[in-house]
């Protein structure tokens, strides 16, 4: 399970990142790496993995409402977190869908994509704020990839 909580975080991190983030590219890797993974190492069905991996790549185009700050350039903190929470359901959402098909735990991407306030609040309130955006999205991505360690544990 710690597979897909690193290769998640690893993954959104980058897609994120200016370097191959914010591109096509960086969603389709983001995207393509857990679907690869659920099925090489959750035993997850081929056709059920692709369309995971379409519903990831989808959910990633989402925008981020101007939310990514969680307030620190400006405006209410409330108001960025609810814009941040809406946005981390939405990440996941698609891929929710796809998974309420064929199991019974699509709520685990629900609560990690809930959680994105937090991974962001933290990041840019806690003590490397330097970092916050760098490290909202790897706990996001953590979550994320817990969210699906834990559906295809074995």
């Amino acid at each position: 399970m710690p597979i897909y909580a690193a290769l998640s975080a690893l993954m959104f991190r980058l897609r994120g990142a200016s370097l191959i983030g914010k591109t096509t590219i960086g969603r389709l890797l983001f995207a393509l790496s857990l679907g690869a993974a659920a099925f090489f190492f959750g035993e997850m069905p081929l056709l059920t993995a692709s369309l995971l991996a379409m519903a990831l790549f989808i959910g990633t185009i989402f925008p981020t409402f101007g939310a990514i700050d969680m307030g620190t350039n400006g405006g209410s903190l409330l108001k960025k977190a609810l814009l941040m929470y809406l946005r981390g359901l939405l990440y996941v959402a698609p891929a929710s869908l796809v998974i309420f098909f064929f199991s019974d735990l699509w709520w685990y991407l629900v609560i990690a994509g809930a959680s994105a306030p937090i991974w962001y609040g933290l990041g840019h309130y806690g003590p490397l704020k330097k970092y916050g955006t760098e490290l909202g999205e790897l706990g996001l991505g953590a979550a994320i990839g817990t969210a699906l360690g834990l559906m295809l544990w074995p």
